[in-house]
């Protein structure tokens, strides 16, 4: 039998530690090693379960962010002051020119803008970071910050939005307007105003809320609807024929498939323009085959207002029709019958004036409101350029 000479504090003892065999040590040796690896291990056990103990505590929450009363809210708005009457707003890729000078965020880009030139207000959407925004309210010549509306989250499932008041919304997008934003579901929309509070609006049957405005709703009192895509392919087939020989010329296009639409009343304007030519081809894995041909390995197809050059993509419908609020009314500027006619269109009427029609097509127009409420429209007819100064003027002298 092997021993081992252990030594005991508080012993005392004059003989000699025992002396050990080579087989004693090599056996000690093992004992020490496995008692050691015994206490790694526990203390490795005990890490882990202090680490499991660490994660199955709750996540702390972040705190909510304090809100404001929605007579807090408005108190700021009526702060903002400007002696400024009649201001030029104008739609870049960028952002938006108010009286010709950029306007800028210090958060990020300025993605969509509600505008009024009369009173000078707007709002718009600027992005943050990844999928986050802020909607932000302003009055042009105030030479102060901008009011925070709301925050939002915007990604490919949707939009989530809290305002500042503590108010959630949710739906697909999220439209600024001069006194505030519209946060549009399909067929239904819901317009926060801070002044008029929280209303609702549901699409006439058969059309949901455009993407994309290019008119201020809260001023006009209008908003823009889209017909609901067809679901027979033949349907497809026939209405993309349609298409084509209406904006040529070969047949008289006819379809109504965008209305102009009171959040009040619900009457509808109906806009003789089609929904094909939205989306743009983006080229990507190109190649130089020569000095002027590109091979390309793919090719994506999506809905833009913009060419990848940057140029306006002049099919898109935000192109098409554009709806002011003036001195005497709410009034659209619209491209109808494909590319023959520029109208001229009384929303509260709904009757319509012929401002130019050609039948080889108008390649484009644009349309701008002056400080003093006039709507202008440039029309390109050929190889030259034809103005109207005043669009509401013109309408009145039809008769119509």
């Amino acid at each position: 039998m092997l021993t081992l000479g252990v030594s005991l504090q508080g012993c005392m003892s004059t003989s000699q530690p025992q002396q050990l065999t080579p087989q004693e040590q090599e056996l000690r040796n093992q004992m020490m090693q496995a008692m050691i690896a015994k206490m790694k291990a526990s203390t490795v056990a005990l890490q882990s379960q202090q680490n499991v103990n660490q994660n199955l505590q709750p996540v702390p929450v972040p705190k909510a962010k304090p809100t404001l009363t929605i007579d807090d809210l408005n108190h700021q708005i009526e702060g903002l002051k400007s002696n400024d009457t009649g201001i030029s707003f104008e739609r870049s890729r960028d952002g938006i020119k108010v009286n010709g000078i950029m306007y800028l965020d210090p958060e990020g880009e300025i993605t969509r803008v509600g505008s009024n030139s009369l009173t000078g207000e707007f709002s718009y959407l600027v992005h943050t970071r990844g999928n986050e925004y802020v909607v932000k309210y302003n009055k042009a010549g105030s030479g102060a910050e901008a009011i925070t509306l709301a925050h939002a989250t915007i990604d490919s499932r949707g939009a989530k939005v809290v305002t500042v008041t503590g108010r959630k919304l949710s739906g697909n997008s999220v439209i600024p307007t001069s006194r505030g934003f519209i946060v549009a579901r399909d067929s239904s929309a819901f317009n926060f105003d801070p002044r008029d509070g929280l209303n609702s609006f549901s699409a006439a049957d058969g059309y949901h809320i455009a993407r994309y405005q290019n008119g201020d709703v809260s001023s006009t009192g209008y908003i823009l609807l889209e017909k609901d895509p067809e679901t027979d392919s033949v349907a497809n087939l026939m209405d993309s024929f349609s298409s084509l020989a209406g904006s040529i010329g070969i047949i008289e296009d006819e379809a109504f498939e965008y209305l102009l639409a009171n959040i009040k009343t619900g009457s509808v304007v109906p806009l003789n323009i089609r929904t094909s030519g939205k989306n743009i081809n983006v080229l990507s894995e190109c190649k130089k085959k020569n000095s002027i041909v590109n091979e390309c390995a793919k090719s994506e197809s999506r809905e833009s207002l913009f060419e990848p050059n940057g140029s306006k993509n002049l099919r898109h419908y935000f192109w098409k029709v554009y709806w002011f609020n003036t001195p005497e009314g709410s009034y659209a500027i619209a491209q109808e019958s494909g590319l023959k006619k520029i109208t001229i269109i009384n929303l509260k009427t709904a009757k319509k004036s012929v401002a130019f029609e050609r039948a080889l097509g108008i390649s484009g127009f644009t349309t701008t409101q002056t400080p003093e409420g006039k709507i202008t429209v440039d029309a390109s007819l050929g190889f030259s350029t034809e103005t109207i100064d005043d669009a509401v003027a013109f309408f009145n002298k039809q008769g119509v």
